[in-house]
């Protein structure tokens, strides 16, 4: 599941969550909830070790994994962003 992309117009407050992130920057989640196990068969996510972990992408690029509750809490308290239309 992916959440909408955002372009962060105003940093409030810096974050360990979104490192390095500055004005201008493009910011989205993505939840994996079904992945190949090691013999090719699908398997679902929302249980086990990794789950429910938010993948935090900078313009396009992998740079944390954190709870659902820490991703919200970003926009809150964080950033003023506003979402990408295609």
């Amino acid at each position: 599941m992916v959440t909408p992309k955002f372009k962060v117009l105003e940093i409030y407050n810096k974050t360990a969550c979104a490192p390095n992130i500055k004005v201008g920057d493009i910011i989205h989640g993505e939840l994996p909830v079904i992945k190949n196990d090691n013999y090719g068969k699908p398997e679902t996510m929302l249980y086990g070790d990794s789950t429910n972990f938010i993948h935090v992408f900078i313009n396009g690029e992998d740079v944390k994994t954190i709870s659902p509750v820490f991703f919200q809490n970003m926009f809150f308290f964080n950033f003023r962003v506003e979402e990408i239309v295609s």
